[in-house]
């Protein structure tokens, strides 16, 4: 009886399956579309085969839209799916744009409803700046594989850094060509690879960390051929505007750095991981670097780094064990002369903690947001970090000093 009662029961579901009316598809939202113009920022002039590129504003993969402007600069993007997008315009020899509602000064995000017609978009885009140029050694002979950097200032937690706005490799001939540079003032330095069969595909797939010693013999340089960044100078470049800056590498004598590291308790610590940081690429958002500069103790506590290049640096040692872990931090100046008996003394980190409050904002969401501690004797040279948690609480873990924080990430206003 049971087992007929099981079949009855299907029979029964099949059945009311059968009968049970199909549910109806739901209907897609209204296209939106997107109409406008592009033109020249000196004279209004319109420009032809300017490209428009939209793109959904989620951390998926999302929709992508382009089109590109006719000869009165005009153009029309059709069968929109609602949403989030980030909308820009570009064309070559000009600095692109973003999409900016009338009255902004900054770019936005664009928010599409079903069915939207956005009509009267206006891009007006600046001619961008370029420098040319070529880099020789001590004998006026072209240098191959040099990286040569359009470098801007701007804040990063606080903390004035220099960020590349854009980059060129020599070629064969020692010359180099940047391009599409916005309007301003700019550093410009130069990165030796040591290795002329470099290409720019390399770069490009950002092969910037190599296994082995790179055999450049030249220092990084700043215009107009100073070695520290305090000593460059600016380079102001006007819309559309091409200058002509050359670069004379002068050979370094590549040094030595050894010496010990100390545990906590003096003992002589072996396996501790030691490495040079060069003050100019600490200074440097996303920064080019070919060479290693580092080691690890031996069992007497010994460590000795090869082929370095004069410059200021950071020495640190870093040991860890679990979830334990050991720190030596210190600047060190390499001029012309061997460093061979540094002593490193690795400690324990202190423990910064603390509360972010945003004031008026009650429900305010900290996800992505960082407290940054920087020495207080020093211009640069973050010294740790600390993630900021949904309470606005947070811990930083840094050697025992004065330090000086900063918060980054916070959203404008």
């Amino acid at each position: 009886m049971k087992y007929s009662l099981i079949i009855l029961l299907l029979a029964a579901s099949i059945a009311s399956a059968q009968d049970a009316s199909p549910v109806p598809s739901k209907t897609p939202p209204e296209p939106c579309t997107i109409s406008g113009q592009v033109v020249k920022r000196s004279n209004g002039e319109p420009l032809k085969s300017a490209r428009l590129l939209l793109s959904e504003n989620a951390e998926r993969e999302g929709h992508r839209y382009t089109a590109f402007t006719d000869v009165n600069g005009r153009f029309v993007l059709k069968n929109i799916a609602p949403g989030r997008y980030d909308f820009e315009a570009r064309r070559s020899g000009y600095v692109e744009q973003d999409y900016r509602p009338e009255g902004a000064h900054s770019g936005t995000v664009l928010e599409l409803t079903p069915g939207q017609k956005l009509e009267k978009v206006l891009f007006r885009l600046t001619a961008a700046a370029a420098v040319v140029g070529k880099i020789t050694d001590e004998d006026g002979d072209p240098v191959p594989a040099v990286v040569v950097q359009a470098l801007a200032e701007e804040l990063n937690g606080g903390q004035t850094v220099l960020d590349p706005i854009a980059h060129a490799l020599t070629d064969d001939l020692g010359q180099y060509r940047l391009f599409g540079i916005p309007p301003g003032e700019y550093y410009f330095n130069t990165v030796d690879s040591g290795m002329p069969d470099l290409s720019s595909v390399d770069l490009v797939e950002g092969l910037r960390q190599f296994t082995g010693d790179a055999a450049s013999k030249y220092p990084s340089i700043y215009y107009p051929g100073v070695f520290r960044r305090a000593q460059a100078q600016k380079i102001t470049l006007r819309p559309g505007e091409e200058i002509h800056v050359d670069f004379t590498l002068r050979p370094a004598k590549p040094l030595t750095v050894a010496g010990v590291v100390r545990g906590p308790s003096g003992s002589l610590a072996s396996g501790v991981e030691v490495y040079l940081l060069d003050r100019n690429e600490e200074e440097t958002i996303d920064q080019f670097s070919f060479r290693q500069n580092r080691a690890h103790t031996d069992a007497k506590g010994r460590f000795q780094i090869e082929n370095v290049l004069p410059a200021d640096y950071i020495i640190s040692a870093t040991q860890q064990e679990n979830e334990k872990i050991w720190i030596a931090r210190q600047p060190l100046n390499l001029s012309s002369e061997n460093i061979g008996d540094l002593l490193l003394v690795l400690k324990a980190p202190a423990l910064i903690t603390g509360k972010v409050i945003a004031q008026g904002t009650p429900n305010f969401a900290f996800q992505n947001i960082g407290v940054m501690a920087y020495p207080a004797a020093e211009s640069s040279a973050l010294a740790g970090t600390g993630f900021v948690q949904k309470d606005g609480t947070f811990k930083c873990e840094v050697l025992e000093s004065n330090y000086r924080l900063t918060v980054q990430g916070m959203p404008d206003g």
